[in-house]
């Protein structure tokens, strides 16, 4: 791992660049047409981190700044110009309520808060909250060209700035590939969420893993973000990523996803490339008629965060007559670990690792699975943190494994493609920029090398992902479940994927999430909340709340149909699959990002009828 290996290091050729590479129509508040050059993008980055640099008292470099912003040309400056200034930004959620702001500021130890020119009452008020400043960035004409102004939050007076000073601020030139870039709570089932610190490097090692992954090219590539930059979907396969290979990106409103939206953004942009969760192409499937005539061609889309059902996958290919790419990815590896190639289709697998290694392992007697057999999903590569922060040595051995602890490493499942192998393949842009990190990129899987300087040479361990799955003897894994969301049926393990996949077929369904429901004599049964396509079927009416039980003239309607899609499930499932218990509702429980949040939904469903 090189200490050379930062973000002014991995963008130096695009933010120089006199090429557009950022186009913001995220809100109509953005000056009309906003569209960056590199320069432009690289002199507002440096703008921010000047400004910032003045106000806070121990200055930018090392001190954490919660950011909480909606999606934007701005937001993508603001996390450029703190990580090239030396400082680590804290991405923060622009929903979260105050006390969530301020569990996040007291525990990422923020020095200050800062916003967009959008409301965020919440975020000033837990800034107050916790005594820190809270400043606001806003595009304004300042040193006779557009840039980004900072704003003390409470005054909305330009903030104390020294002008003289901004004008001759230069980045730091001590910063290195070791320094902590981001700090990201994880997602994760604990009360307490963990940390995750990202470096510099983790991020290189990240953009250009997907770049080789995804055949980007400088010439040909557009990005189209809808996702949210405050998680790493977004921030880095739907833009930082693809920005670094010099592919431009478009970024529109994460806040307000629409069918109309979307497909028209979507087609004035003239990109050829989206990412997104799931349940948002789920969504854009609900109305093909909404797709526009003479879109353009859309070279491939891309779904990742929770697991695509086959048959989502298939109709996705036939209406927009692309590529689909599954991903899958983690906070802790900087976002992605493996993908499906665009080369071939594989329904139902997670593909294959770029620039990473992994092991399934059988976490009983921490053995390396032979292949097609179930396990623990494990892996490491540059883009993989190697500790959790503020664990104890102890607490973190919970979460790795050194190849040295794991039996049959030598035969057992693992798969690793170096980047100069896929380099090699047909379909990438030769004679890159970014071939000098690819290059070595291939020595972690010989001789592993740690984040800390100080020890140049130490094996990288195996990061537990907490999942479930198996790989085939192509190297090419399939994911199964969480392991904590098995559901335990009188011993017997079930995954919850494969009945989610089955119902999802049915033509009635719109949308479904199976789950381990308590039970007195099995410990568990499977259960399965449901969305009909038919909003007849629904509990109450339009305006009764979800949380209200179904009017009893309602119950036999649902009932038949709740049998219906059963017997058609049948036809896939085993007896003993079929969920005993379904819970009829408007929508599933999701995260931020559209992901299902399997693991509330006996909660969820708590006080509405079974069936």
């Amino acid at each position: 791992m090189k200490q050379s290996w930062t973000l002014r290091h991995l963008y130096g050729r695009v933010l120089e660049s006199k090429e557009l590479v950022l186009f913001d129509k995220s809100d109509p508040q953005v000056p009309a047409g906003l569209a960056l050059r590199g320069e432009e993008l690289d002199r507002i980055a440096l703008d921010v981190a000047a400004q910032l640099d003045t106000v806070l008292s121990a200055g930018l470099p090392k001190t954490s700044v919660a950011v909480v912003m909606p999606n934007g040309a701005d937001y993508v400056a603001v996390f450029l110009g703190i990580a090239c200034g030396r400082g680590i930004n804290c991405l923060l959620n622009p929903k979260y309520q105050e006390a969530e702001i301020v569990f996040a500021i007291q525990d990422l130890k923020c020095a200050a808060v800062v916003t967009g020119f959008q409301e965020l009452p919440e975020a000033v008020k837990a800034a107050k909250t916790c005594g820190i400043p809270c400043y606001r960035f806003e595009w304004m004409q300042l040193y006779d060209r557009w840039t980004l102004g900072l704003l003390d939050q409470a005054s909305g007076e330009l903030a104390e700035s020294r002008k003289d000073y901004v004008k001759k601020y230069h980045f730091p030139t001590d910063l290195t590939g070791f320094d902590i870039a981001l700090k990201l709570h994880t997602s994760g089932t604990t009360s307490k969420p963990k940390t995750v610190s990202l470096r510099h490097c983790n991020i290189v090692a990240t953009c250009v893993n997907q770049r080789l992954a995804f055949e980007w090219n400088k010439e040909r590539d557009h990005s189209f973000l809808i996702m949210p930059l405050f998680h790493v979907h977004g921030l880095f396969n739907g833009c930082l990523g693809p920005l670094a290979a010099g592919c431009k990106v478009t970024v529109i409103s994460s806040k307000s996803f629409s069918k109309s939206v979307f497909w028209k953004e979507l087609k004035e942009s003239g990109a050829n490339m989206i990412t997104a969760v799931p349940s948002m192409w789920q969504i854009l499937l609900l109305d093909p008629e909404a797709i526009p005539k003479h879109l353009q061609p859309i070279r491939y889309i891309r779904s990742c965060s929770s697991a695509m059902a086959p048959a989502v996958i298939t109709q996705l290919t036939k209406v927009l007559n692309t590529r689909v790419v599954e991903s899958y990815a983690m906070t802790e590896a900087t976002h992605q670990m493996l993908s499906t190639r665009l080369q071939e289709s594989s329904p139902g697998m997670i593909g294959w690792p770029t620039g990473t290694e992994v092991v399934i392992v059988n976490p009983a007697t921490q053995t390396v699975c032979p292949f097609n057999e179930p396990g623990e999903i494990c892996v490491r590569g540059h883009n993989v943190i190697t500790s959790y922060e503020g664990l104890s040595e102890e607490q973190n051995q919970q979460h790795f494994y050194l190849q040295a602890d794991l039996k049959g490493f030598a035969n057992g499942a693992s798969f690793a493609t170096s980047a100069p192998a896929v380099r090699e393949t047909a379909g990438h842009e030769t004679g890159h920029w970014l071939s000098e990190f690819e290059e070595d990129l291939k020595t972690y899987c010989v001789q592993p090398l740690s984040l800390d300087p100080k020890e140049a040479r130490i094996e990288q361990p195996f990061l537990r992902t907490g999942d479930l799955g198996v790989m085939n003897e192509r190297g090419c894994t399939q994911y199964i479940s969480r392991l904590k969301e098995l559901i335990n049926r009188g011993g017997e393990k079930i995954a919850p994927i494969e009945i989610d996949a089955t119902y999802l077929k049915i033509d009635s369904v719109k949308n479904a999430a199976s789950f381990g429901y308590p039970d007195t004599i099995l410990g568990e049964c499977v259960a399965i909340a449901v969305v009909p396509m038919n909003e007849l079927l629904l509990p109450g009416s339009a305006d009764q709340r979800p949380d209200q039980p179904t009017p009893t003239d309602h119950i036999d309607d649902v009932q038949t149909w709740v049998n219906s899609i059963h017997e058609e499930a049948k036809a896939t499932l085993s007896k003993f699959k079929i969920p005993i218990k379904t819970f009829v509702v408007k929508e599933l429980p999701t995260g931020p990002t559209g992901k299902v949040l399997r693991r509330e939904l006996n909660n969820f469903v708590k006080s509405r009828p079974c069936f």
